[in-house]
């Protein structure tokens, strides 16, 4: 049953609406110039003068990026691949174009109605739609964003590790007592410790993990052609490949690519807005380009790099591709990054429900922290041994959940947001 909801609240209708908004924002934004090197260059000297005692604009891209380049936006392009095909990806990319427009608009939005509390900023669509006077909508996307962390953000991922780790022999109690204590090192520290965290790790680990896709896909490189002809191929159905992940259909390939590039990079969710937000920069603009620099950092790279190099290679698991061409070191180090990714996903979702509690308890959020942060960190352990299917349904059902208010929010204030790039 729940699977049934999912797959109806996360169907074709759901993407061409995200696509749309996406459209409307992208196309509208080139228009005035927010891509520009005018702009980018003004976004970027705007950082030097935003305060110390904060958190950075570094630390809170890499927060971001934790959200987002999980182990889903790794081994899930390989699952993207063997049920969508090879064309799925040009739609995974096309998708993702318009999602930048769509990013930078929600972290625009969240950064324009941001507070300050306890020498942090906060903000994300619970603020803007409050400002709207949208109380309720408000209520309703922090309450969904706080119980979406202990599924999306917590007890999958854990649940992740933990066959990770198991598949390399490493006793699941083992394993959930050392990730719980880690998830607990980072958000009993609030959210300063949690951006210092993911700006430690996250960048490192995407480093090594570039390095040695790249360095397989460069192995593959004299198949780059083929792999590009494939795509293109499969995409439009101009001929029925045989056999392989090519052999489906063209219908398959657009849901897949579609629906697997907005879980990748969490567009329209109003997720990662709320680590954008709390940057020390000056101009919404500059928060917003940190936001399509996530877009383009987790589809048109990891995942990208990913999907060819596993296309030059003839397969659709990332585990198969890691031993295949770097043997022991491969099958070492991928299960590390994994965790990584994983670890940094958790504690990013973390960071995003604390702003929800926030939110909802401006004025005596300590003991709702306290309380949060406990279950967190039991959920952490629980999803480590054991983690049902139900668990990701309803996580995904609360996603779409905070994606309604969300884009509700962006097509109300489209004019201020266009107003607020900064620009002409």
């Amino acid at each position: 049953m729940l699977g049934r909801i999912k797959e109806i609240l996360w169907g074709t209708p759901t993407a061409v609406i995200i696509l749309l908004v996406g459209a409307y924002f992208t196309f509208a934004l080139l228009r005035r110039g927010a891509f520009g090197k005018k702009s980018v260059v003004a976004a970027f000297r705007s950082y030097g003068s935003g305060g110390s005692d904060g958190i950075s604009p570094f630390s809170s891209l890499a927060t971001a990026l934790g959200g987002t380049v999980g182990i889903g936006s790794i081994t899930g392009v390989g699952i993207a691949l063997s049920v969508g095909g090879a064309g799925s990806m040009l739609w995974f990319w096309l998708c993702g174009l318009l999602c930048g427009g769509i990013k930078y608009a929600e972290v625009v939005s969240a950064s324009c109605s941001r507070i300050r509390m306890n020498g942090v900023f906060v903000g994300g669509a619970m603020y803007s739609l409050k400002t709207d006077g949208h109380k309720t909508a408000a209520v309703i996307f922090s309450v969904c964003g706080i119980l979406a962390s202990f599924g999306t953000g917590n007890m999958t991922q854990a649940s992740a590790v933990g066959d990770v780790m198991a598949a390399n022999g490493i006793p699941r109690t083992l394993s959930a007592a050392l990730l719980a204590l880690l998830v607990a090192f980072a958000v009993f520290g609030g959210q300063k410790r949690i951006a210092g965290v993911s700006a430690a790790i996250v960048p490192a680990a995407g480093a090594v993990y570039l390095v040695l896709a790249l360095f397989m896909l460069i192995r593959g490189a004299h198949e780059l052609p083929r792999a590009f002809r494939d795509i293109f191929v499969a995409a439009f159905g101009l001929r029925q490949a045989v056999g392989g992940t090519l052999g489906v259909s063209v219908s398959a390939a657009i849901s897949v690519g579609l629906t697997r590039c907005i879980f990748s990079n969490e567009a329209g969710m109003g997720t990662s807005p709320m680590a954008h937000s709390s940057a020390e920069s000056v101009l919404p603009s500059a928060q917003g380009l940190m936001g399509v620099a996530e877009i383009i950092a987790d589809t048109f790279v990891f995942s990208t790099v990913t999907a060819l190099a596993l296309l030059c290679h003839g397969t659709t698991d990332v585990y198969e591709l890691f031993a295949g061409e770097c043997g022991m070191f491969g099958r070492i180090v991928l299960p590390v990054l994994l965790v990584i990714f994983a670890y940094a996903a958790i504690i990013a979702w973390c960071y995003y429900a604390e702003s929800c509690i926030a939110f909802l308890f401006p004025h005596s959020c300590g003991a709702a922290l306290t309380v949060y942060r406990l279950l967190s960190v039991a959920c952490v352990f629980a999803g480590v041994m054991v983690v049902s299917q139900s668990v990701w349904d309803i996580a995904d059902i609360l996603n779409v959940f905070m994606m309604i208010p969300n884009i509700f929010d962006l097509i109300t204030k489209r004019k201020e947001i266009l107003r607020w790039t900064g620009t002409k």
